[in-house]
């Protein structure tokens, strides 16, 4: 440990940010500079594509930034959350719905907001940012087919104009009239043969047009301005003056006249050295510049060397800072989304099919740029066995066939079981890694009918200084809250323990009457196997920390790692499950082995009706050997003709962090079990049948294509 660690936090995911990572900033742990990002948008739109997405030139992926690859490649820890405040102070990042986080270094890109203030009814409308909500209203317009309409497009600078044409392109087929309306004349600051040739495009599709229209009132029938006139619009998109984070105006720190946050050359606050800001969320006082994506991607490589220079020269060394010294005059290139574009840099004009080729080059050039940023080697750790552990049980009397992580007991006419599982690190966020852990540990009791209610946690740290270590035990606790609340299990003792790796040891206790418990004996032949959550969540996992895990994949990984093994229990049983196991330590061919052992069956499952963590990439085979460790014993009960790869071992045996159930359903039975988990939102397939027990072979798990 570095006898002076530094802690940079990056806020936000725009195109500054975004340079940053991809130009050289990264975590340095040998200088004990660690970095940290916060964003809300993990995959953030390009502003540069999204006109091209919503006319179908590009695919929603194509426009997107994957944030949490480009953290990876750098060593940063990936934190998915929204920024509310600053305690310059005591140097704390504020944060939605967690603790404060702590910074020595703080990097704000966080874009802006519309200010739809003077606009009565602007909640009617939607607004162009955050662009995410503007394509997901677009998909929900083009789903409800349209056959005629008419959508207002409220901006006339450059993306108000770039979306009009887009929508035009993407209604051509229908009777939808696209109106764009301005408060002034269209694109303010740009030459007149641009204005003009603008104009002229427009007509040509029949979009019209309204100049000197400041939009006052939206109301069910469309428009109204300040004097009373109406434009008549089924749908409204508003692209309004831009307004800084709310949140900006209690940090204390400078700000310029619209409340932006005011940096001078070297992106520093101007009233604090130790906050930078960039993008749009800016204001350079020294050399004002309009609001626009290309400042913001030059800004990148400067503000990626400035932070590392600021870590080292708290640290007493390093570089001097550089200065950011924006153009004079941008270049502005407007798709009309039929092939051609339209560009302009100060009083010079070009359109043609040519420069919709230039434009397409330049943003298809910067995004493979960012996506080529290689994943960095992590240390070999990391993998160690960043996977549950089954402790032993305790010596309590077994009356049924109950998996080896739960000891039962008998109690006043109920049954009491504990379950203690251990876990390493296997994701950096202490939040996240707690909360999975904490719904995870609660598997095995409720896949047997157990009602958890007490919770208690060790957790290690590993190697942090005293700072980190206390953000990250708040951080940890309060993720294990935020998980047992649902339940109503309570948090018990939360202790820190001693260790070099970080790990967390959580031990919980339920009950339950003995008449709705599920054992593992109970399935009989022809009973379907169902299991209720794609597999391979340990292998998503160890493939995020190499960087290979898209962004959308892992969003949808920890959304599946929150839902309740207790509403899918609940279901099962209802539908008269037979026998049921939790789908954890031993992966789900443990399970299924366990199941087919207590029972007196086999389970015959086919690899091709396996459903898999979506986007989960293929693995190296001495990785997946890895990660199945001490389970590769259990491919002894493989039996068939299929001889199993190391990929399909590990999709069978490595263990799941946040797996579900598998059951054992009567056949009747199991559409309507199908049915009811779908309708509570929970996930469902058919992995095969148990048949009847193979001589000699107990547990037996027949495996096929």
């Amino acid at each position: 440990m570095a006898q002076n660690p530094v802690s940079i936090v990056l806020v936000g995911g725009g195109h500054a940010h975004a340079v940053a990572l991809a130009s050289g900033l990264r975590a340095e742990a040998e200088a004990g500079i660690g970095l940290i990002l916060v964003a809300r948008d993990l995959a953030a739109p390009y502003s540069g594509m999204v006109p091209g997405v919503i006319s179908e030139h590009y695919r929603p992926e194509d426009a997107h930034v994957d944030m949490l690859r480009l953290a990876r490649a750098a060593g940063a820890t990936m934190i998915h959350g929204s920024a509310t405040g600053i305690d310059r102070e005591r140097r704390l990042l504020l944060l939605a719905d967690r603790p404060p986080l702590p910074y020595d270094i703080l990097s704000l890109d966080v874009g802006i907001q519309p200010d739809t203030s003077a606009i009565v009814g602007a909640d009617r409308a939607t607004t162009v940012k955050p662009i995410a909500g503007l394509i997901e209203k677009v998909r929900r317009l083009v789903g409800a087919s349209w056959e005629k309409g008419r959508i207002a497009v409220v901006g006339g600078g450059a993306a108000g104009v770039e979306l009009a044409f887009a929508l035009h392109k993407r209604f051509e087929n229908a009777r939808v009239v696209i109106v764009l309306v301005t408060r002034d004349d269209i694109l303010p600051g740009q030459p007149n043969g641009m204005r003009e040739a603008v104009r002229a495009r427009l007509a040509e599709r029949g979009i019209e047009l309204v100049t000197g229209f400041p939009v006052a009132r939206i109301d069910a029938g469309g428009l109204e301005s300040a004097d009373g006139r109406r434009i008549a619009a089924d749908d409204v998109l508003l692209n309004t003056e831009a307004a800084a984070p709310a949140w900006f105006q209690g940090s204390g720190l400078d700000l310029d006249a619209r409340g932006f946050l005011a940096v001078g050359p070297t992106l520093q606050s101007t009233n604090d050295a130790r906050v930078f800001a960039s993008g749009d969320c800016a204001a350079m006082v020294e050399t004002p510049r309009p609001k626009a994506g290309v400042f913001a991607v030059r800004q990148g490589p400067v503000l990626a060397h400035n932070l590392i220079a600021a870590a080292y020269r708290l640290q007493g060394r390093g570089p001097r800072l550089k200065a950011y010294r924006p153009q004079r005059q941008a270049l502005a290139i407007l798709s009309t989304a039929d092939g051609r574009a339209i560009a302009a840099r100060g009083p010079f004009w070009a359109e043609g099919e040519w420069v919709w080729r230039w434009k397409d080059r330049l943003d298809t050039g910067f995004m493979q740029r960012l996506e080529s940023v290689g994943a960095r080697a992590f240390p070999a750790p990391v993998f160690a066995d960043p996977s549950p552990r089954s402790l032993p049980a305790l010596a309590f009397d077994r009356p049924q066939a109950w998996p080896g992580d739960i000891a039962i007991s008998e109690a006043g006419g109920e049954v009491e079981a504990t379950t203690v599982t251990a876990f390493g690190q296997f994701i950096d966020d202490h939040h996240l890694w707690a909360a999975l852990a904490a719904l995870s540990a609660l598997g095995p009791l409720l896949a047997a009918g157990i009602t958890p209610a007490n919770l208690s946690v060790a957790l290690c740290l590993g190697r942090l200084d005293e700072r980190q270590a206390e953000a990250a035990r708040a951080a940890a606790e309060a993720g294990m809250d935020w998980a047992l609340k649902p339940h109503g299990v309570t948090l018990g003792p939360f202790v820190i323990a001693a260790g070099s790796e970080p790990s967390i040891t959580v031990t919980a206790t339920g009950r339950a009457r003995p008449e709705v418990l599920m054992s593992l004996a109970g399935a009989k032949p022809n009973d379907v196997i169902l299991v209720t959550r794609p597999i391979g969540s340990g292998l998503a996992f160890a493939a995020d920390r190499l960087g290979q895990l898209a962004a959308r994949d892992w969003i949808e990984l920890q959304r599946q790692g929150r839902w309740s093994n207790g509403d899918a229990a609940r279901i099962l049983r209802q539908a008269g499950a037979s026998a049921c196991a939790h789908v954890g330590a031993t992966g789900l061919g443990g399970a299924l082995s366990a199941l087919a052992a207590h029972s007196q069956v086999a389970a015959s499952i086919r690899l091709g009706h396996l459903e898999t963590i979506k986007g989960l990439p293929r693995l190296a085979d001495s990785l997946c050997d890895r990660l199945v460790g001490g389970n590769g014993s259990l491919g002894q009960r493989v039996v068939g003709s299929h001889r199993l790869s190391a990929w399909e071992s590990a999709l069978l045996f490595a263990p799941e962090i946040v797996g579900g159930l598998v059951a054992a359903v009567p056949p009747e039975e199991w559409q309507q079990a199908y049915s009811d988990l779908v309708d509570a939102g929970q996930w469902a397939f058919i992995a095969g049948r148990f048949v009847e027990r193979m001589p000699g072979l107990e547990g037996a798990l027949l495996v096929s294509d």
